[in-house]
C-alpha cells in the first residue's frame, strides 16, 4: 500500500471538482487539489474524504490560517499528518508579487484567504 499525500493549494478561481491531479508510483501517491480558501466547508469535506480513503499526510499551502489548520487536523484525526508549507519573509514577498502579476487580487471576491 503506497504512502498517500494530499496537497491543497488556494487559488481565487479554483474549482476543486475539476482542478486536481494524481501522481503515483508503487510506493507513493500525491493528490493535488486547488481550492478556494473562502469555501472552507468544501475544504473540510475534501480532507475528510481523503482520510476516509486511507490518506496519510495533508500538506497545506501558506494561505491557511492557524485556526483552519487546527480544524483540518481535528477533522481528519490523529492518523493523518497535517503539515503547512511556510516560507520566510523574502519568500512570502516573492510569492505575493507573482500572485499580483497573475491577477489574483483583481478578481471579484478575491483577497487574503479567499
Amino acid at each position: 500500500m503506497p504512502f498517500k499525500s494530499l496537497f491543497l493549494s488556494g487559488a481565487p478561481d479554483a474549482n476543486p471538482e475539476k482542478d486536481k491531479a494524481l501522481v503515483k508510483t508503487e510506493l507513493a501517491e500525491l493528490e493535488v487539489v486547488l481550492v478556494k480558501h473562502s469555501e472552507f466547508s468544501k475544504i473540510l469535506d475534501i480532507c475528510k474524504d481523503f482520510a476516509d480513503r486511507g490518506g496519510n499526510a495533508i500538506i497545506l499551502c501558506p494561505g491557511f490560517t492557524h485556526e483552519q489548520v487546527a480544524k483540518i487536523s481535528e477533522t481528519v484525526g490523529e492518523s493523518v499528518s497535517v503539515n503547512v508549507a511556510r516560507g520566510d519573509g523574502k519568500s512570502a514577498v516573492a510569492a505575493r508579487r507573482a500572485m499580483e502579476r497573475a491577477g489574483w487580487f483583481n478578481q471579484k471576491g478575491s483577497g487574503q484567504n479567499q
